[in-house]
């Protein structure tokens, strides 16, 4: 199918709005559209394009076809910038499920098959309480790069005088040089 420039135009932004989202992925926001990827990465070239590439007489040199926020660049950046939101909640949330103290009772249940219905019978319940501690590292790492004043792992060592290891290369300079003569 032919389309008008217009149309393009239209088509175009459609997929990039709604792949700007971050719900859907380049291939969905076309077939939704009705066109392939490939024709979307070449309309993409050709109105993403800043007037001033293109002829004067060319219908794409009007205004609207300057790259702007319905650009596909512009999309995947607004793409990328929801994702980065999104992982960092998740990360945050992960981070601070593992570090809370964690109880919790496992059932174990035992029991008979009751060979004229198919079914267990359970005999006995055995409820055991449990406990998953916070994760030792994550919480030094949570430490070190929230309070990296207070809680740091880079050891500071002050020494006065000659560093003990130059002084040792010297004294093995001065005994090469003292078995050489």
């Amino acid at each position: 199918m032919a389309y008008s420039h217009k149309q393009k135009q239209k088509i175009w932004k459609a997929v990039n709005r709604q792949y700007s989202t971050g719900k859907y992925t380049i291939a969905s926001c076309c077939k939704a559209q009705g066109i392939s990827v490939t024709t979307f990465m070449k309309w993409d070239k050709l109105l993403a394009k800043p007037a001033v590439e293109m002829p004067a007489n060319s219908p794409e040199s009007d205004e609207k076809s300057v790259r702007n926020i319905e650009s596909y660049e512009a999309a995947k950046d607004s793409r990328r910038e929801k994702f980065k939101g999104k992982l960092r909640e998740l990360a945050e949330t992960a981070l601070e499920y593992h570090l809370k103290l964690q109880e919790f009772e496992e059932k174990k249940q035992s029991g008979k098959l009751d060979s004229k219905t198919g079914k267990v019978k359970v005999d006995k319940v055995e409820v055991t309480k449990k406990r998953k501690d916070p994760n030792p590292m994550l919480i030094r790492f949570t430490l070190e790069n929230t309070d990296p004043e207070n809680f740091k792992t880079k050891q500071v060592i002050q020494h006065e005088g000659e560093n003990p290891f130059i002084a040792l290369m010297k004294a093995a300079a001065n005994n090469l040089k003292s078995k050489q003569s």
